[in-house]
């Protein structure tokens, strides 16, 4: 054999190394007549013929088993949003994962090579996919591999292999939407004298996606008892009816009056004049001054917001000469309730107009989640509940902060907006730092106090959104939005997050 090797060899190196006698690796197994390279040969075929079935085989199993886990975790998740919905008709949760199930399986590469006996099942607050299911092998039968599992049984229990899983929770949710109506939602920015618009395809997109989330979160019976939510519409001010707004920012103030002098010229004769200036409250609050400013501290004496002060045209006219409260009586701030019909309308009659302070669509976004700013509002009903220790999910406090601009209106002490004439000449200074800067110092605290944020950009700057990470609780909970499609998609995922929908195997 070694000699017959060395032959070979040889004949190779020479057919490789001589003009016009070349001849191919094939030609020698070919027209050897020893015996010995046959052998070798079909062996070498045999097993390149196994690698390449076995690899193919590998490859349409890997594939197949890939599509049947993602078909039964659809068909799990279906189920158990049919379980979120009714509790207690569990034979409805199973159904529909069967549906799911099916409709999945029938979308796969290989679904017609796989034998399965997947079976759904609730036990608590989870609906299983359980079974066994295996692939029906093509190439891999030739060395006596008929099928390859995808699902089995356990060898110490015998049951059948678990697939997915999904839970659904018994939490109960206090929620807080924050909602942009400033005038950059309208399709033209109504100036002073307009009326807010009511509607416009950001506004419009805004309402249509708020009104799912709350359809979702207080879609059945059930769900109402363990689901409450409270609107924040915000532009420059936030408007509180007038019992809350009394507690909030404490005895509403008089109109404010100032005066200067200015020279009054008629050809060659000029004479002193004084000109009045007159400032009245409106129904809107805006930032408070203190130590607990960015905090939650209850309102009172020291912590109480201000008044936002708009100039009229007189001491008792009240018609305004300029941007003072923009919000419309139907855009008030509505605390906590179950009454889904009620918050649809009001985010139906939202109109939009002014500015963009957004630290106090976050505050106030806070503060209707917070304990200590119950008394603020009219009836324990829409009392926020105390905040839940650390380890305990048996309450939820989250916050949705949309927004689709620049956070950019301050005010100085009295409630006077940075701009207005009283600010140029009474006020002079801003009370607390910038708007943005507010806004994250309230979303800080928020946090710490256990608060989920989640935050929602609509076609906002490259600044905004990067401020609009850092308030969220993390990355995952910033969204971002170009389109009023993509505003529907972001507000539906929070709101299947939110109710906890979620694969927990």
């Amino acid at each position: 054999m070694e000699c017959v090797l060395r032959v070979g060899l040889g004949v190779l190196g020479e057919a490789t190394g001589a003009r016009g006698r070349s001849r191919t690796l094939l030609s020698l197994f070919r027209d050897d007549k020893s015996g010995a390279i046959a052998p070798i040969f079909a062996g070498l075929i045999s097993f390149l013929v196994l690698v390449t079935a076995t690899a193919l085989e590998v490859g349409r199993w890997a594939i197949a088993r890939n599509e049947l886990q993602a078909s039964m975790d659809a068909a799990v998740l279906a189920g158990a949003a049919k379980l979120q919905l009714n509790q207690a008709d569990k034979a409805a949760a199973v159904e529909t994962a069967k549906k799911a199930f099916k409709a999945n399986r029938s979308r796969q590469r290989f679904g017609a090579d796989i034998i399965e006996n997947v079976s759904f099942s609730v036990e608590g607050n989870s609906l299983y996919a359980k079974g066994s299911a295996d692939l029906v092998t093509v190439l891999a039968k030739v060395v006596g591999m008929d099928t390859l599992p995808l699902l089995g049984t356990s060898e110490a229990t015998g049951e059948s292999e678990t697939g997915s899983v999904a839970t659904i929770t018994n939490s109960k949710f206090e929620l807080s939407l924050m909602l942009d109506i400033t005038g950059s939602m309208c399709d033209s920015a109504p100036d002073l004298d307009d009326s807010p618009c009511t509607k416009g395809v950001k506004l419009d997109a805004m309402k249509t996606a708020a009104s799912n989330l709350v359809k979702s979160m207080l879609a059945t019976e059930e769900l109402k008892t363990r689901v409450r939510v409270a609107l924040v519409p915000f532009s420059d001010g936030v408007r509180l009816p007038a019992l809350p707004r009394l507690a909030a920012a404490g005895l509403t103030p008089a109109v404010q009056t100032f005066s200067e002098n200015y020279q009054s010229c008629s050809g060659w004769t000029c004479q002193t004049k004084t000109r009045n200036y007159y400032y009245h409250p409106t129904e809107c609050v805006v930032e408070r001054m203190g130590t607990e400013k960015y905090t939650d501290a209850a309102p009172g004496p020291g912590n109480y917001v201000m008044n936002f002060m708009r100039q009229g045209k007189s001491l008792v006219d009240a018609t305004p000469q300029e941007f003072g409260c923009t919000l419309g009586t139907s855009s008030v701030i509505m605390p906590l309730t179950s009454n889904k019909d009620a918050i649809l309308t009001t985010i139906a009659g939202l109109s939009a107009k002014g500015g963009t302070a957004g630290q106090l669509g976050t505050a106030w976004a806070w503060y209707t989640l917070s304990p200590n700013w119950k008394n603020v509002w009219a009836g324990s009903s829409d009392d926020p509940a105390p905040y839940p220790a650390a380890n305990d999910k048996t309450l939820r406090k989250i916050a949705i902060l949309m927004t689709d601009g620049d956070y950019n209106n301050e005010f100085s002490a009295g409630g006077y907006r940075v701009g207005s004439w009283a600010y140029t000449n009474i006020g002079k200074s801003v009370v607390n730092a910038s708007s943005t800067a507010q806004a994250q110092a309230l979303c800080t605290g928020m946090k710490a106090k256990g608060i989920e944020v989640y935050t929602v950009g609509y076609e906002v700057s490259s600044a905004a959104k990067t401020f609009l990470k850092t308030c969220a609780s993390d990355d995952a909970h910033a969204f971002s939005a170009e389109s009023a499609t993509e505003l529907a998609a972001v507000f539906q995922g929070i709101g299947q997050r939110v109710l906890s929908l979620y694969l927990s195997q």
